[in-house]
């Protein structure tokens, strides 16, 4: 039986490691995206620490401008929360762009397996009907052999 060979094997391994680029890609963009919601939940930590700890001091009295720096701290968390949530938007765009290319690079790398698979198959069906066709011919061969002698 003569083996299988897939023409297109190098265009296979090609897309595999286009497929393991968008897969690296996609991770990367993940791990910031995880880093700026990591991020901004330690600013909202901050923040409401902050306020707590402001709230509870302010049973006490307070000179007004320890309270207008109190205010300002808060203002500054939120536009620091602000600046992460923008950052975070973008790094959800980035990450669904990444995403996107890996779907379709994979598509393209079960295209392929898909057609090999089937080739394969192909391959396979016709290299046995030859080996029939070869059996068949050798007991044809045999029979017609045994009845030439009688």
């Amino acid at each position: 039986m003569k083996t299988f060979r897939f023409r297109l094997e190098p265009v296979v391994t090609l897309r595999g490691w286009e497929e393991e680029r968008a897969r690296t890609a996609y991770a990367q963009a993940l791990g910031h995206e995880q880093r700026v919601l990591a991020q901004l939940a330690e600013i909202d930590a901050r923040r409401d620490a902050d306020l707590a700890s402001y709230l509870k001091a302010a049973e006490k009295p307070v000179s007004a401008t320890v309270r207008a720096q109190q205010w300002k701290h808060l203002h500054a968390l939120d536009r620091e929360r602000v600046d992460a949530t923008n950052k975070l938007a973008g790094a959800r765009r980035i990450r669904e762009q990444k995403m996107k290319l890996l779907i379709d690079a994979h598509r393209r790398v079960q295209i392929l397996e898909s057609l090999r698979s089937r080739q394969q198959q192909a391959h396979l069906a016709a290299e046995l009907r030859r080996e029939e066709r070869e059996l068949e011919d050798i007991v044809n061969a045999r029979h017609q052999a045994g009845a030439s002698i009688l």
